[in-house]
């Protein structure tokens, strides 16, 4: 070593070593917790605009409002659609679902779509209609008022909601 050259001191070294070693464990972390967050699958619902209410229809030889709803998955997992609720009126988990929009006759829906009592299975990026008869308890449901729907996903902690207004049941 040449004269007069002097190194720094070890004390002064080991605390460089240590800081340089904890930047780069953060980073690591850091980039490890971003890898995990981003590979986190999730179901998310979203209700579309074509959704119907229908006062007074006759399904299976009784008076049932009737509720049609778009959904669609947006989310990376599948959704499982367990129930359909017009808030205050009434609830039904026996679903009714088709992916081709509802007829125009909509209690057809009724002995043509498929139907569940255990949930409509959703698959990310797909979407369907989902509808349920309400059995009608005194024309609670009443066309051009505005109503309170939910959408239940097992997925998810809280209903998906929106207003609708009923409309008269097209024959």
């Amino acid at each position: 070593m040449p004269k007069g050259m002097r190194g720094i001191s070890p004390v002064i070294a080991t605390v460089i070593i240590l800081a340089v070693t904890l930047a780069i464990a953060i980073a690591v972390v850091g980039w490890v917790m971003g890898l995990f967050r981003s590979s986190t699958k999730m179901a998310n619902v979203e209700l579309l605009g074509d959704n119907y209410l229908y006062a007074s229809c006759t399904v299976n030889n009784a008076t049932s409002d009737v509720l049609i709803v778009h959904v669609r998955n947006t989310g990376t997992t599948t959704a499982h659609i367990y129930r359909l609720e017009i808030v205050g009126v009434g609830a039904n988990s026996t679903l009714y679902y088709s992916t081709s929009p509802p007829p125009s006759n909509v209690t057809n829906i009724f002995s043509s779509w498929s139907s569940t009592s255990t949930g409509v299975a959703l698959a990310p990026g797909k979407d369907t209609y989902i509808a349920v008869s309400i059995p009608d308890s005194g024309g609670k449901v009443v066309p051009g008022t505005s109503y309170t729907i939910q959408v239940y996903v097992k997925e998810s902690g809280t209903p998906i909601a929106t207003t609708i207004t009923a409309e008269e049941c097209p024959s």
